[in-house]
C-alpha cells in the first residue's frame, strides 16, 4: 500500500488549448505482484539459464506481465558471456490521458506519465565478464571486470541504449 503524494509533483498534462496542468492522483494506492522465477545449471558445460514470469495487478487499473529470460555462459575459468531479455506489456492507469479536456472537473485525477501509459517494452541485453584472481568463475566471490550493453524500447516511444563498465572484488 501507498498513501500520501503519489504524483511526481513536477509533472503537468496537456491542457485543452495550448496550457498545461499538474498531475492529480488519488492519494492512496493498492499492489499486488506474485512473481515465479526457474534457474537451471547444466555443470557439464558451465551453462546456466533463468527465467521469470511477474503478474501485476494495482487499483489505479493497471494490469502487467513481465518475462525475463537470461542465460550465462562461462568461457573457460577466466570469461563468461551473459544474454538477457526482458518483456514487459501493461494496460493503462484509469486516469492517464494525454490531453486533459476543459470539459472534464479540475478534481478528477489525471497523469501524462508515459510510465502509467499502456505499453510493451523489450530489453536485451549482453555482459562480458572477466575474472581476474585466479578463482576465476570457479567461484561466486570472485574479483572480475566487465563490460554490458543493453538496450531498452517501449512502444509509447521511449528508447535507451546502455553501455557500462563495472567491476567487483571479493572481500
Amino acid at each position: 500500500a501507498q498513501i500520501g503524494t503519489l504524483q511526481t509533483t513536477y509533472n503537468s498534462v496537456p491542457y485543452e488549448g495550448g496550457d498545461r496542468i499538474g498531475d492529480s492522483f488519488p492519494n492512496h494506492r493498492m499492489r499486488h505482484a506474485l512473481s515465479l522465477r526457474l534457474s537451471q545449471a547444466v555443470p557439464e558445460t558451465r551453462t546456466y539459464l533463468t527465467g521469470s514470469y511477474r503478474f501485476y495487478v494495482d487499483d489505479f487499473d493497471i494490469l502487467a506481465h513481465t518475462l525475463d529470460v537470461g542465460v550465462t555462459q562461462y568461457l573457460g575459468s577466466d570469461v563468461s558471456l551473459r544474454l538477457t531479455y526482458r518483456l514487459h506489456t501493461q494496460t493503462a492507469a484509469s486516469f492517464w490521458t494525454p490531453l486533459f479536456r476543459a470539459t472534464t472537473p479540475l478534481e478528477a485525477y489525471r497523469t501524462a506519465d508515459s510510465d502509467l501509459s499502456a505499453f510493451d517494452a523489450h530489453e536485451g541485453g549482453a555482459t562480458l565478464r572477466w575474472y581476474w584472481d585466479r578463482v576465476g568463475a570457479l567461484s561466486t566471490r570472485s574479483s572480475y571486470l566487465e563490460a554490458a550493453f543493453l538496450h531498452y524500447e517501449r512502444t509509447n516511444g521511449l528508447h535507451v541504449n546502455v553501455f557500462s563498465i563495472g567491476w567487483g572484488w571479493q572481500l
